[in-house]
């Protein structure tokens, strides 16, 4: 596992036709940067495919074909090897700035790789360079979606007021895919006890092809479907989220970063449920 970190300023980042592109520039300094990789994260046997480097004084040009090499189901970061005052040590790329960041957020970008495979970049919370490869979701990953991400917040902020007087509460489990445990069990409370003025904004979110959804179909008004056009509204405008795990589970697991996926992360409340017992 690398443990330090270089932090450099990226002058330029391109993802395209297969070709992962980086210019930087390392602070005025000894350092000196005599390759650079991408290293497969928290395993035990390294790990790690070199890219083509080029260096003029403190500035490195970086460029590696992913179309003609193989990376596992993992995260992979972009390590340097550096020499410093004769010393030399392995460090993960950071530093990166809030506007490298954010143009990763609002206009996200990836590789498909023989169909079956998507690669895209991100810069973590601890401003460092990432790439995720996983298998392909058609259903998500396109740019078809990301346009249904910006129509639905175009839609909740345009009628904001309206949208946000509703007061939703929104109630999940696992992944959006289970109703098994406290999140089914305070969910039943609220449609058998509560008045219908209090209950009748209170809507359990699942994806009705998951065979869990019995659990909950009785109640059906009250049930909407994950990731539908209405949820994503609602998931903006939602005054509580209700939840036996993490935020995240109220969103597409692992999508690339999104505007959408930031805003509804950074502005909600969430009330957790302990996992462990059932009822309420």
């Amino acid at each position: 596992m690398v443990e330090k970190e270089i932090k450099v300023k990226t002058k330029r980042f391109s993802l395209g036709q297969g070709r992962l592109r980086l210019k930087f520039v390392v602070p005025e300094g000894h350092k000196r940067i005599t390759g650079l990789f991408l290293k497969k994260r928290h395993v035990l046997d390294e790990v790690s495919v070199p890219f083509c480097l080029a260096a003029q004084g403190n500035c490195y040009d970086a460029e590696l074909d992913l179309s003609h090499i193989h990376l596992d189901v993992a995260f992979w970061d972009i390590v340097a090897a550096v020499e410093d005052g004769g010393q030399e040590y392995e460090a993960i790329i950071g530093g990166q700035g809030v506007k490298l960041k954010l143009k990763l957020i609002l206009f996200p970008r990836w590789y498909r790789k023989n169909k079956e495979y998507i690669i895209y970049p991100f810069v973590n919370g601890a401003r460092q360079f990432t790439i995720q490869c996983r298998k392909y979701n058609k259903g998500y990953d396109t740019y078809g979606f990301i346009f249904k991400e910006y129509l639905a917040l175009l839609c909740y902020f345009l009628l904001k007021p309206y949208w946000d007087s509703k007061k939703v509460w929104l109630v999940c489990e696992k992944f959006c895919a289970m109703a098994q445990d406290n999140g089914l069990y305070f969910f039943r409370y609220c449609m058998e006890q509560l008045p219908q003025e209090e209950k009748k904004h209170i809507f359990y979110v699942i994806d009705k092809k998951a065979p869990d959804y019995q659990a909950v179909k009785e109640y059906d008004g009250n049930v909407i479907q994950f990731m539908g056009f209405r949820y994503m509204v609602y998931l903006c405008a939602a005054q509580y989220l209700v939840s036996t795990d993490a935020i995240r589970h109220f969103y597409i697991w692992d999508s690339p970063n999104s505007v959408y996926k930031v805003l509804y992360q950074a502005r909600k409340h969430i009330i957790f449920f302990a996992a462990w017992g059932n009822g309420i």
